[in-house]
């Protein structure tokens, strides 16, 4: 019986970290096929590149976030990329998804739990082709997709859509895909958290790298990571260190990470300001007849 094959698409220039993910994919014995309208992305040997007109044809046109968190991102095509492809029966992995074992669930479903219990992640997934799930997200996104914000069509659609269809019961605990919370992502770079990572990835048989947070961040992905991260075993094991020309200490990654937390919180500040502010006055203006007569 052969394989299974991790799908998955890509738009734009793809980092050396989206490359170690699917190389880790190879690694492990699996098809790594990246639908992809860029002729120049960089693949990893073994990986394979096909044309993303055969799942989803826009002439070209490929959907992103107008506004907010990840504006700008494909992320918004990707979620409805992956449903269409869901239709066929096959995996779906983002590309900031690492793969850690040889042998996979024997399921033809598979959704895993964030860290929040009800909250269902769309980073690895598989449905059944004839799945009603699949086409009410697919009808839910394209009715949305023009001015859909970060989130709405990705892990608030899917909870939604599997505690209607009743579904929660089949969903895999967090452990086998998201052990490693958005949260925590620093902790990815910060070598003091290695051990403590290892330890608790063990057993993972995904890991999910939360790319669009190192956006965030502004984490410079042309640069390998601190040496003795948890991201440093990684780039060893599936690509090795002289694929990247510097690394980045883990004391500016520290100072990215908390400048974003601080701006995050002014602005959440602000938007509950803004909530509490009364209705601006209307002011009026009149004159005295006196006035008005002056000239």
């Amino acid at each position: 019986m052969s394989r299974p094959s991790f799908c998955t698409f890509w738009a734009g220039r793809a980092s050396p970290y989206q490359t170690l993910c699917l190389a880790s994919w190879v690694a492990h014995g699996f098809d790594a096929i990246v639908y992809t309208a860029d002729a120049d992305i960089t693949l990893p040997p073994g990986a394979i590149r096909r044309p993303a007109e055969e799942i989803l044809d826009l002439g070209g046109h490929v959907h992103r976030y107008k506004s907010g968190f990840g504006a700008g991102s494909p992320s918004l095509h990707s979620n409805l990329f992956r449903y269409k492809l869901l239709k066929r029966g096959e995996w779906w992995l983002d590309t900031d998804v690492l793969v850690q074992r040889d042998d996979l669930p024997a399921t033809d479903f598979f959704l895993a739990r964030q860290i929040q219990s009800n909250v269902v992640g769309t980073a690895v997934m598989r449905l059944p082709a004839e799945s009603p799930l699949v086409d009410d997200a697919i009808r839910q996104i394209e009715a949305v997709i023009e001015e859909a914000r970060w989130g709405q069509t990705g892990p608030d659609l899917i909870s939604s859509l599997v505690a209607r269809h009743g579904l929660a019961h089949r969903v895999h605990e967090r452990k086998t895909a998201y052990e490693i919370d958005y949260s925590e992502v620093i902790k990815l770079f910060d070598p003091r958290a290695r051990d403590e990572l290892g330890e608790r990835l063990a057993t993972s048989t995904f890991v999910h790298l939360w790319n669009e947070i190192w956006n965030a961040i502004g984490f410079p992905q042309e640069l390998g990571p601190p040496e003795g991260s948890y991201l440093d075993t990684v780039v060893e094991r599936y690509g090795g260190g002289a694929m990247f020309p510097a690394r980045v200490p883990f004391a500016s990654i520290e100072k990215w990470w908390e400048n974003r937390a601080h701006r995050v919180r002014l602005e959440h500040e602000l938007a509950e300001t803004r909530a509490k502010m009364a209705a601006s006055p209307r002011f009026t203006f009149s004159y005295s007849q006196q006035f008005r007569n002056r000239d």
